[in-house]
């Protein structure tokens, strides 16, 4: 009885319960679906992942898709998620749906405050301590800005803190457990985030190693050097096997689209965090608004928390700093400084001397990386408080300095700003979900401006007064409240959308499952249209209602070679926009065309014709395509610049194309295997623990 009480108490008071209670509290729109996710996550995400799920349900591997840009190799897209466990296990029941999006969603949020609190009781003991700066990092600017608005960003914030933190454990203790998680972290953020996470974290763990290695090298350490080698080569051993699939499709396809090559440097600045942005250190909702700032919406916010933020400026007049902090301190301040794009020099530096690094646009995505740092640093300041009464009083000095300056912000600001700060609230109306969100988004600047002041006024004031043992026991409360108002304040504006996630979920169960015969009548343009009332809901149609057409607006800056030559054609795309999805071009006015079968990965057509005749098929021909006349390989050639098509003797035919990439299934039965493995090892270790 006593040992059933134990184990309901360990589960009840289990930090990452309480860390996905703290999640669903503070994301309750996406966490209850009152308002949908937007941009991004809709218009790119939804519709990669919908399609990705139907071939999963089909029972067909989600290679190639028919329904984008003309037939897209969803496998080969590093932010398609083709490759994602998470994606395939949603799709294990169902179509995704916005409501799989959100849960999703949610899941992120969950494992970027469950990965922060791993990583942080790595250097403190008390589950407290390390619970109240992992929510910090749960409710940081970063994660306000982009948990509603692009997934791949928000994967990024959630599986780094588990890359840094099972990277460690392994620096710390090389053994063959420690391998195999930080294997699986690293995959996970590999096949999830947007590739910019997993190229720094791979160049974090990379220096760790060196240093390791050179270190143990020259202390004369050939026992603990051969262990350390053993044990990260075996990380990157099973790492490339269960990437393999994955890396086998980017390779091939890396010199096929634009997005393969670097780019330039003044594209690499695209959202920086801009000079103005820095405000949103101290008042977080403070650039919403702001018109001068031509950064996206989700690329100005640096927020790390308000106790984290007065912890780090503490710590600058701190006696007694280590090794450690130093160094902690030094990434901080590359990750800011690079955050920041062209406002000063290390972006620039970086962009031409490191590897890959000259890939990336969205600098101010280092805002992840500074984060963890500066909540890393501001958890060796309060421990710092604990042990020393100088250290405590700077801390209040600084927290006094910080409300004082603010004070002063306010009194020199004029008339006028306190009476626009103040017009939103005229005729102000929260009768229904699209007034209230109507009425909210009247909030400006000044508004921001002044309640943010308000607001870190009076948490300034009374942290100011806590001594070390009622701010250790109010620390949860004070970092949580004063997070989440922002984070309410912001979530309208950067996060989510007017509409519902039901109306959008209506919409999707409306349309046809599996892949019905394409229609021969009807143009590329015809089937391109989308009515304006369902593409506030899902975007373009055609990725979801199983008719092949072309976009107007460009939805994925993953665009093939001849694709994009197509586009630079005017006139041939307009031919191409004119015709059906496939048509002979003979002149035999007897000839006959039909879909016999149709899937994401092949069609097979019957074709009758007394001449002599080619198969045109308004699919972009790429490499791994392959086509059978009556069971007999044959030649595709291209046609339209970007198109397939099939030459045809006289007489009834059965023609098939396939798409399937060799050497597929033999990497993706080792990577299912090998991944499985590790999973399954380090779920009985945890048993057993």
């Amino acid at each position: 009885m006593e040992e059933t009480m134990s184990l309901q108490k360990k589960i009840v008071y289990h930090p990452y319960l309480w860390m996905l209670l703290v999640c669903v509290i503070a994301y309750w729109p996406i966490a209850f679906q009152v308002f949908s996710i937007k941009n991004d996550n809709v218009m790119v995400f939804l519709a990669f992942r919908y399609n990705i799920s139907e071939a999963i349900q089909q029972a067909h591997l989600p290679l190639w898709t028919p329904y984008m840009n003309l037939g897209f190799p969803m496998h080969a897209d590093i932010q398609s998620g083709a490759w994602n466990p998470v994606v395939w296990f949603f799709s294990l029941f169902g179509r995704y749906n916005l409501s799989t999006l959100h849960l999703e969603t949610m899941l992120y949020i969950f494992l970027a405050g469950a990965g922060m609190f791993h990583f942080l009781k790595k250097f403190i003991v008390e589950n407290k301590i390390a619970f109240a700066f992992a929510v910090a990092y749960l409710l940081c600017g970063y994660m306000c800005d982009v948990a509603g608005n692009n997934i791949l960003f928000l994967a990024g914030a959630a599986f780094t803190p588990w890359v840094l933190s099972h990277g460690y454990g392994l620096y710390k203790q090389p053994r063959y457990y420690a391998a195999v998680k930080l294997t699986v972290a690293f995959y996970f953020l590999f096949s999830a985030a947007y590739p910019f996470f997993t190229v720094v974290s791979g160049y974090i763990l990379l220096f760790s190693f060196i240093y390791k290695t050179i270190e143990q090298l020259f202390l004369k350490k050939k026992n603990a050097f051969m262990i350390t080698l053993k044990y990260w080569g075996l990380s990157a051993i099973l790492f490339l096997l269960i990437a393999a699939p994955a890396l086998y499709s980017y390779l091939q396809f890396l010199p096929e689209y634009s997005r393969g090559n670097h780019i330039s440097l003044e594209r690499s600045n695209e959202n920086n965090l801009e000079l103005r942005s820095f405000i949103s250190l101290l008042f977080p909702n403070a650039p919403l608004k702001n018109g001068f700032i031509i950064s996206d919406l989700t690329m100005r916010n640096a927020f790390i928390g308000l106790i984290p933020l007065v912890l780090v400026f503490s710590w600058l007049f701190i006696k007694n700093k280590t090794k450690r902090e130093w160094l902690i301190f030094s990434g901080m301040i590359i990750g800011f400084l690079y955050a920041a794009g062209n406002v000063f020099p290390i972006h620039t530096i970086i962009f031409h001397t490191v590897p890959l690094m000259d890939h990336f646009r969205h600098p101010a995505n280092a805002r992840v990386f500074f984060t963890i740092a500066a909540v890393l640093l501001a958890v060796f300041t309060f421990n710092k408080i604990r042990h020393s009464k100088s250290s405590s009083l700077i801390f209040k000095i600084t927290a006094s300095i910080f409300a004082t300056g603010i004070v002063i912000y306010l009194c020199t600001r004029n008339e006028y700003f306190y009476d626009d700060a103040f017009s939103p609230f005229k005729n102000f109306s929260f009768s229904n979900r699209e007034t209230l969100k109507q009425t909210i988004d009247k909030f400006n600047n000044s508004f921001f401006v002044f309640s943010n002041a308000l607001i870190q006024i009076c948490f300034l004031t009374a942290i100011s007064f806590f001594h070390y043992r009622p701010l250790k026991r109010f620390l949860f409360v004070l970092i949580f409240l004063n997070s989440f108002i922002f984070l309410q304040l912001s979530m309208p504006v950067t996060e989510v959308s007017k509409t519902s996630p039901a109306d959008a979920n209506d919409l999707l169960r409306s349309y046809t499952t599996g892949y019905p015969s394409p229609s021969l009548t009807k143009s590329i343009a015809y089937n391109s249209n989308t009515d304006s009332s369902q593409f506030i809901l899902t975007g373009h149609n055609m990725f979801y209602n199983k008719n092949i057409g072309f976009p107007a607006i460009n939805y994925n800056p993953t665009i093939l070679n001849n694709i994009d030559s197509l586009l630079k054609n005017e006139k041939v795309f307009k031919k191409v926009m004119q015709q059906p999805f496939a048509f002979l071009d003979d002149t035999d006015t007897a000839s006959a065309l039909s879909v016999k079968l149709n899937s994401n990965n092949a069609m097979t057509f019957h074709s009758r014709s007394e001449v002599a005749a080619s198969l045109h098929v308004q699919q972009t021909l790429t490499k791994n395509w392959k086509a059978f006349i009556d069971e007999k390989e044959t030649d595709i050639h291209s046609s339209d610049i970007a198109c397939m098509a099939v030459s045809l003797p006289p007489g009834e035919h059965t023609i098939k194309l396939i798409y399937q990439p060799p050497l597929m299934i033999c990497l993706l039965i080792t990577a299912t295997i090998t991944l499985l493995y590790c999973c399954l090892y380090l779920l009985v270790k945890s048993i057993k623990k």
